[in-house]
């Protein structure tokens, strides 16, 4: 008899984080941990979006749902069926104990051919023999051990552990083959959860950064005062954030609201759709925020506007008074919070567009250097928003081709924020795990190798 070969993988890595049991139904996430799909579903009732129960990150809606993995479900169910197979040969050991304690009280302690000790179990024939049947009786040339021995052998391999004689090993007739084949068995799954679960993950991922480009994400920042959420409501078009007349700040916390919105894509941006996402998140003033000592735009945005906003609108009050300590103290609070590379994603947004009167914006600004400065350091990018007007979509489609036109600029990628992994060291970091778990899988195989049987071949 033969006792199972362990499994190369530990039994936990297969056990779902949120049920601790053995997968049932395994899905794969964007973000490359897996769940069962009755699980995962049950977690995301209770949430207002979709995330991963592990990292939190943010994932793209799917109406699919996110895709089978296969290559983990068929390790799962070959893990059951072999827990299976480990228990039926745990029972037929113990039986095989029990018949040969059995056999031996029946026997006696004596041969009734011979009428020696009974000292031998004959494998063969499972009976407790005599010296004399090996050598010249009716079990001749049958593998025998010594009594005590193979009672202590079948007990040890209802606890899955092989105990020998030092030196020894007993061949039956196909061990080998057997070994082998559960080798080759143990290897082809491998490779083929290897290979399935990067296809899978590439074109996950594929698919999921087709559908981001058609979400904008974004963040209205500046000082309090400047009409933050006022805009954010002429920009989704309904009354998502609260607007109060103060003389302190309305916005305590971040907030955030969605709709859609249609927009002409410049050079083919978004691909195949113009109908885009919003995502629109109203934070604190800047400038307050950070003489408080709190952090709080760039916290909250790597929550609200995962994995990071598009834009970041810079609003700014036209008539109201900007000097230049106010130009350098918002570019300096931009970097702050949001990285050096931040005012390459700022659009300056400009509020109090009633107070034009028609005239283009650089008349005003022509005499506001303070103001020309800052525009300079986002790049000259600019918008005229009129609060008054929410009814006219016009300039709000304007602004949207602004946004969407920075953003292909900046390659379609948006602004990191609290370090947050991207999907290019996501997929650096899943493949780093793949090739560690295939350095233990080889000390695995190379255990397996060194306990194979005598004249054991790999063919």
């Amino acid at each position: 008899m033969t006792p199972p070969l362990p499994s190369p993988f530990p039994e936990e890595d297969l056990q779902c984080p949120v049920c601790c049991d053995i997968y049932r139904d395994p899905v794969l996430l964007a973000c490359s941990h897996s769940f069962c799909r009755a699980c995962l579903l049950q977690y995301w009732d209770h949430r207002e979006y979709q995330d991963c129960p592990v990292c939190r990150r943010k994932l793209p809606a799917s109406a699919s749902g996110p895709p089978r993995n296969l290559a983990l479900r068929n390790l799962c169910e070959a893990l059951v069926r072999d827990r299976e197979r480990r228990e039926a040969a745990a029972d037929a050991a113990a039986d095989a104990a029990a018949d040969a304690a059995a056999d031996a009280a029946a026997w006696g302690e004596h041969c009734a051919a011979h009428g020696e000790k009974l000292s031998l179990y004959c494998l063969e024939d499972s009976q407790p023999v005599c010296a004399s049947c090996r050598v010249s009786g009716a079990h001749k040339r049958h593998p025998c051990r010594p009594l005590g021995g193979a009672t202590e052998q079948l007990n040890g391999y209802q606890g899955h552990v092989t105990l020998t004689e030092p030196g020894e090993r007993l061949e039956q007739p196909g061990e080998a083959g057997s070994w082998n084949s559960d080798w080759k068995v143990f290897w082809k799954l491998f490779v083929g959860i290897l290979f399935v679960t990067l296809l899978v993950f590439y074109i996950h991922s594929a698919r999921s950064n087709s559908e981001q480009v058609s979400e904008l994400r974004l963040l209205l920042v500046g000082p309090t005062g400047q009409g933050r959420s006022s805009s954010g409501n002429t920009i989704l078009g309904r009354e998502a954030f609260q607007v109060d007349f103060s003389l302190g700040a309305v916005t305590t916390e971040c907030q955030r609201g969605t709709g859609t919105a249609s927009v002409t894509p410049p050079s083919g941006w978004p691909p195949r759709r113009a109908r885009l996402h919003l995502t629109v998140v109203d934070t604190p003033g800047i400038t307050e925020a950070t003489r408080q000592g709190r952090n709080e735009p760039a916290a909250e945005c790597a929550r609200l506007a995962a994995p990071g906003p598009h834009a970041l609108l810079l609003v700014v009050k036209l008539g109201a008074t900007f000097t230049e300590e106010d130009g350098e103290a918002l570019a300096g609070r931009l970097r702050e919070n949001f990285g050096e590379e931040s005012l390459k994603y700022t659009v300056v947004l400009f509020t109090g567009g009633d107070l034009l009167e028609g005239k283009p914006v650089r008349d005003l600004l022509k005499d506001s250097g303070p103001l020309l400065q800052l525009l300079g350091a986002c790049g000259g990018r600019h918008h005229v928003l009129d609060n008054k007007r929410r009814d006219d979509r016009a300039q709000v489609t304007e602004l949207l081709a602004k946004i969407t036109e920075m953003v292909e600029s900046n390659g379609g990628k948006h602004l990191a924020v609290a370090d947050r992994p991207t999907a290019g060291s996501g997929v650096v970091f899943t493949t780093l795990v793949l090739v560690a778990v295939g350095v233990v899988f080889k000390g695995i195989v190379d255990d397996l190798w060194s306990q194979r049987p005598h004249g054991g071949n790999l063919e």
